[in-house]
């Protein structure tokens, strides 16, 4: 690496002292509590932009007390039995004085209520006259995030392939005035992207700039800059995150709504203009806005563009003729009714690219891919609610009439039970550029399926989730000819109760797939299984144990993996160390296992071959309002002498990464 050696000297001495300081960070307990509840193995959720959502909740987190439905749609895992019932407890008995009168909100169980208190505050609300834009810039608080990870290794694309060096870095600046405003900008390069050289003589690769307001009169929110919208259940537009469906059984089929500042360091779900929320009164609520962005895509040989490209790396030359080269205009519109019961709404959306869109059809699976230059989408979405069930779902057609459908139903079989299912139908000739429905593709196209999930708190400190899905994809798919079937299942027992925190976990996979010389797609079984267990002592000391095996009834291979964590809390901090030991045949026996990190960065690292992980990481506050944290990763592999292929590969059996963080408030 090019002049690094020094400088990894540098870091790692600054690393190891940083352990003999004093600690007062601000640990974010919630991940833990999080992880219970989603699945962080499905590789099509956009983890990364869901975690930044909720470390950016968690810093401005919802006053109940001044809090309307939008503010409370912000939390992703409360349900909208929930978010009623604190809207009403709110109303009948006034401000809440502490975060325990939470125990009087019945549909709250003990584990959304623990996990509630991570991204809430308590405070009276203030009779002060409504600040103008100037004064609220002028009394915001200020948040400046900067962010460095240093390899301490060489990829073969950093002697020969990357214009760039190997560290990854980031700023980001953000000025908030309670839910009211929020301004700012985030600025990121990904290892191996020039900086302040060609193409980005600016510095940065990407930046990404954002203005949300909020009022309480006819504008309701405003966005300028980069933002998410984000209207029913996601078939025109659902580029808010999704958790999965785990998390699905959680929220009992809540979808995130509304318009969100884009925060996030991801280059791929975004829309950059503006939009505007207009309260016409308390029944009816209006939303458009207009966008226009620039899109990477690979070009074919006439000048349309095969594919659109949303991994944001501009490493290699072949990458960066790639960068920004097609636009697309998007203009849309959304109108609501709603009441306490029910609640209608239509959404249209119209985009258009300044190249076509021209994917390979000759492969069978790509043949109804998105393609051609102009998109029109237009939904109506619904819902009806009571005390015991609700019933909601959209259905939506694009410009050649194809549909889309997806319909939920939840019910209160008992005080501590709910049920839910979700039925999708989603035509393999749909197109939709920014729709994210619920379902196994990544694209909201080509699928049909029934979810039934299970919600069990049978016991005070006891937790049962389950869900069993079934799909059907009538085309054919990048892995199976002709027509094929999914099933998936999963089952999590949790228990709380201090000292004790214990889950265990069972999923069942089966995908249908072709294999040479078969005609008819085989059936391809995966099983996993996960035990955790994490004892705490005064909230000071806490051990953790985990251990994970998959199995892969096809290919008959194995994997397992043993990870523990011991952690030392002190009153505003936090020192974590963790390593573990794993064991896979192949790469379809691989293990993911949570592991802490940077605030704003997510850790969930995948593991297959033989060999041990460990990390350590460490808080601490240097000076007033300016929070350092430091960690060092490590992996070693016992069944290799490299990592990695092509320009990524590493030539060596291990790899070490070294990463800081400092934030200032002021």
């Amino acid at each position: 690496m090019k002049g690094t050696k020094g400088c990894k000297q540098l870091l790692c001495s600054f690393f190891f002292c940083c352990l003999a300081v004093e600690l007062f960070a601000q640990e974010q307990k919630w991940e833990e509590l999080f992880n219970q509840m989603v699945e962080m193995e499905d590789e099509d959720v956009a983890w990364e932009v869901m975690y930044e959502e909720l470390c950016d909740l968690e810093q401005n987190p919802v006053n109940l007390n001044v809090a309307d439905k939008g503010d409370l749609e912000r939390v992703p895992f409360l349900t909208d039995e929930q978010i009623e019932d604190i809207l009403y407890y709110i109303y009948c008995y006034g401000p809440m004085k502490s975060k325990g009168e939470l125990l009087f909100i019945e549909s709250l169980d003990y584990f959304r209520r623990k996990l509630l208190y991570h991204f809430i505050t308590i405070e009276e609300p203030k009779n002060e006259r409504k600040k103008s834009f100037a004064e609220m810039v002028a009394k915001g608080k200020n948040t400046l995030t900067g962010e460095l990870k240093v390899p301490l290794y060489e990829h073969e694309g950093d002697k020969n392939g990357y214009l760039g060096y190997g560290y990854k870095h980031s700023i980001r600046y953000e000025k908030s005035y309670g839910t009211r405003l929020k301004m700012g900008i985030v600025a990121a390069q990904d290892a191996g992207e020039p900086f302040f050289s060609y193409p980005n003589k600016m510095g940065y690769d990407y930046y990404s700039p954002y203005l949300l307001l909020k009022g309480d009169g006819l504008l309701e929110t405003l966005a300028i800059g980069r933002y998410r919208w984000s209207v029913g259940m996601g078939l025109v537009s659902g580029n808010s995150f999704s958790l999965g469906k785990m998390a699905m059984v959680t929220s009992l089929g809540r979808s995130t709504t509304g318009i969100r500042a884009y925060t996030s360091r991801s280059e791929a779900d975004y829309y950059q203009g503006s939009a505007a929320a207009l309260r016409l009164s308390k029944s009816w609520k209006m939303t458009a806005f207009v966008s226009y962005r620039a899109w990477d895509a690979t070009l074919n040989d006439d000048s349309t563009a095969a594919t659109m490209i949303t991994t944001g790396y501009h490493r290699t030359a072949g990458e960066i003729a790639k960068k920004n080269n097609m636009h697309e205009w998007s203009v849309g519109a959304d109108i609501q009714w709603y009441t306490g019961k029910y609640w209608l709404g239509t959404t249209a959306m119209v985009s258009q690219l300044d190249r076509i869109l021209q994917p390979n059809s000759a492969v069978a699976y790509r043949k109804f891919y998105p393609q051609g230059q102009n998109f029109f989408n237009m939904s109506l979405y619904y819902g009806y609610r009571t005390y015991l069930f609700e019933l909601k779902g959209e259905t939506a057609i694009d410009k050649n009439r194809a549909l889309a459908t997806v319909n939920s139903f939840s019910l209160a079989a008992g005080r501590n039970i709910r049920l839910l299912m979700v039925q999708r139908f989603y035509s393999y000739r749909y197109a939709a550029l920014h729709a994210h429905g619920f379902g196994n593709n990544s694209k909201t196209q080509n699928e049909s399926g029934l979810m039934v999930g299970m919600d069990w708190c049978f016991l005070p400190k006891w937790k049962c989730l389950a869900y069993a899905d079934w799909a059907y994809y009538p085309w054919h798919r990048a892995l199976a000819r002709g027509n094929s079937y999914d099933f998936d299942c999963q089952a999590n027992l949790i228990y709380e109760a201090k000292p004790w925190s214990l889950q265990t976990k069972y999923k069942a996979i089966m995908r249908q797939r072709n294999v040479e010389n078969k005609p008819l797609p085989m059936n391809h079984w995966w099983h996993k299984w996960s035990a955790r267990a994490t004892m705490s002592v005064n909230d000071a000391w806490k051990w953790t144990i985990q251990t994970d095996v998959v199995r892969d009834a096809s290919e008959l291979s194995w994997g397992w993996m043993a990870h523990m964590v011991l952690e030392r809390n002190w009153q505003n901090g936090l020192l974590n160390l963790s390593g573990g030991y794993f064991n896979t045949d192949d790469y379809n026996s691989r293990i993911y296992i949570y592991e802490k990190g940077l605030r704003y960065s997510f850790s969930y690292p995948m593991f297959y071959g033989e060999g041990i992980r460990y990390a350590l990481m460490a808080k601490m506050e240097v000076l007033k309002n300016v929070q350092m944290t430091a960690k060092i990763g490590v992996s070693n592999y016992f069944d290799r002498s490299f990592i990695g292929s092509s320009l990524q590969m590493i030539k060596h059996s291990s790899k070490a990464d070294v990463e800081l963080q400092a934030q200032w408030k002021f």
